[in-house]
């Protein structure tokens, strides 16, 4: 899989983007706060139609523009495909993404394009626990299996409504009886999530087992640990009062846990903040190697500043799954010494030049 065409407009600080990447490594070139960043952003945006780098669609738009467009011409398994996005600026600074006119979230269940991202970011998913790791198997979940998106999005709806009623009811504008209704549908969706989540991690877990002492051997024996927080009549039945006390409902996938370990701890507790880098960088190239294994096509690379808190060694192990790549996109302040470049762009005051 790659891009052939990529094209903005009223996207970050861009006015207007047109430029045609190769095939290879897709070299973006700048200084700090020139939108090196901003580039891999809107590439990665294809992936699964949300920034990897802020949850607030609107700061994707513009100042005082009514919307965004980012579309990208592709070749996937021989087929040349386009998709085009708007990101449209609501009333109340709400925001509403178009995909191919289509709204995003009923344009998920048709599939996207395959891009891995590597971010600076990446360290959170160590660091910071679990909705960060949940995230992260829903991705690559989502990447191999496009209807866990739809199922996800029907579950996270479900519950919204289920968290409203037990509000209603605890202030007594609903009757407790119509928990039944969509406890039902609940269980049902939940299932379905930690199904698919499961498969996932079983999955990854080979992979990671095969990079992580390829990386350090001293981390070898990190685990991915998945403990479902199973939700059933049973489970719903016991925090009934618990979930009316606090308003919303405690048992679920949402509560779901994704366990790093080492000697059964938290990595987040124990490792050192270069060990905790080496995890992040494991899970994302297991993530590259199954997406590539599952779908049977080359996902598309970003890299954003990957470069710069890496030891040598590290260099060489990243440098080695950019260059086997179809196609890659990473930025950098300078040209990296000990990586192939096809193609060197130079970014400045918001106009991108080919070198």
């Amino acid at each position: 899989m790659r891009i052939t065409r990529l094209q903005l407009s009223w996207f970050r600080n861009y006015e207007y983007v047109d430029i045609t990447p190769v095939p290879g490594v897709n070299l973006f070139l700048g200084e700090n706060g020139v939108g090196k960043s901003n580039l891999l952003e809107a590439i990665a945006f294809f992936g699964n139609f949300s920034s990897p780098r802020t949850s607030d669609t609107n700061a994707l738009v513009q100042a005082n523009k009514p919307k965004c467009r980012i579309m990208a011409t592709y070749l996937s398994n021989g087929q040349e495909e386009q998709i085009a996005v708007e990101i449209v600026v609501m009333p109340k600074r709400e925001t509403r993404v178009l995909v191919n006119s289509i709204p995003s979230a009923q344009y998920k269940a048709h599939g996207h394009m395959k891009i891995i991202g590597f971010w600076p970011s990446d360290l959170e998913i160590v660091s910071d626990g679990q909705e960060k790791r949940r995230a992260l198997i829903d991705e690559v979940t989502y990447q191999i299996d496009f209807t866990h998106s739809k199922t996800l999005y029907q579950y996270r709806h479900l519950l919204r409504q289920r968290n409203a009623l037990l509000r209603q009811i605890s202030s007594g504008r609903a009757d407790k009886n119509l928990l039944k209704y969509w406890d039902g549908k609940l269980i049902e969706l939940a299932s379905l999530v930690q199904y698919k989540r499961k498969a996932t991690i079983h999955r990854l877990i080979e992979i990671f087992n095969e990079i992580i002492p390829q990386l350090d051997e001293r981390l070898s024996k990190v685990s991915i640990v998945y403990r479902m927080n199973i939700v059933d009549s049973r489970a719903l039945q016991d925090s009934i009062a618990r979930d009316l006390a606090l308003g919303y409902t405690t048992v679920g996938p949402h509560r779901d846990t994704v366990g790093l370990e080492l000697d059964r701890q938290d990595v987040k507790d124990v490792a050192s903040t270069g060990q905790k880098k080496t995890i992040a960088l494991a899970l994302r190239l297991s993530q590259m190697r199954l997406v590539r294994n599952i779908s049977g096509d080359e996902p598309i690379l970003v890299a954003d500043d990957i470069f710069s808190d890496l030891d040598e060694a590290h260099k060489k192990t990243v440098t080695l799954a950019i260059s086997a790549a179809e196609q890659a996109f990473i930025s950098s302040i300078e040209r990296p010494k000990w990586l192939k470049v096809d193609l060197s762009w130079k970014i400045s005051n918001g106009r991108i030049y080919r070198e």
